[in-house]
């Protein structure tokens, strides 16, 4: 998305990208129902939107989810030194 695209010129769903890409957050999210990543924001394209808030990818495995996103960053992985 161009950063030189005046305010007025925005969507609300560029908007909302801007501000989650930004803020360093992975995608929305909103517990217990659904989650979106930034490269696919709002698929559903549902008011609900309107409910989610900015997350990041969890790490692990979800059940029946190909991902999940939630409130708390994941700290990196302890490396070993060799």
């Amino acid at each position: 998305m161009s950063e030189n695209k005046q305010a007025i010129d925005r969507t609300v769903g560029e908007i909302i990208q801007l501000y989650v890409q930004g803020a360093g957050y992975d995608g929305l999210f909103d517990a217990g129902e659904c989650a979106c990543k930034l490269d696919d924001l709002a698929p559903c394209r549902s008011a609900e939107i309107l409910f989610c808030k900015p997350g990041y990818l969890q790490d692990g495995e979800h059940d029946d989810f190909e991902f999940m996103i939630g409130p708390i960053k994941p700290q990196p992985a302890d490396k070993e030194t060799p």
